[in-house]
């Protein structure tokens, strides 16, 4: 089971880190030996704080999910989008970000949401 440590450098940075040990984490996120001496300590925290959980969301038939609500569609205007582009909407403390497949004269259509609670 994938665990998460935090990690509290001696710049004061703190950073989190995802592994079944400490020393699996530590290789997976790329820290080697030497930074071992910049590290103050690390603690295994239960979750990550709430407003940092973000959610992404897919549609397993690969199918287009498609942007039609009003207040989301207004903010998406605003940054002038072509298909490609990583558009971010703030609606009710949640920030949505999508990458547009697709534009159309009525709706915005993206593959995968990302939701991230503010």
């Amino acid at each position: 089971m994938l665990r998460i440590f935090q990690l509290h450098w001696l710049n004061g940075e703190i950073n989190r880190i995802k592994g079944e040990t400490i020393q699996e984490a530590c290789i997976a996120a790329g820290y080697g030996s030497g930074s071992i001496r910049a590290l103050d300590y690390y603690k295994e925290i239960d979750e990550v704080p709430y407003n940092e959980k973000c959610f992404h969301y897919t549609d397993q038939s690969g199918k287009l999910s498609e942007i039609i609500n009003p207040i989301f569609m207004d903010q998406i205007k605003t940054q002038n989008p072509c298909v490609g582009d990583e558009v971010t909407v703030n609606f009710a403390n949640t920030t949505f970000k999508y990458t547009l497949e697709e534009i159309t004269k009525f709706s915005y259509r993206f593959g995968e949401q990302i939701m991230c609670f503010n």
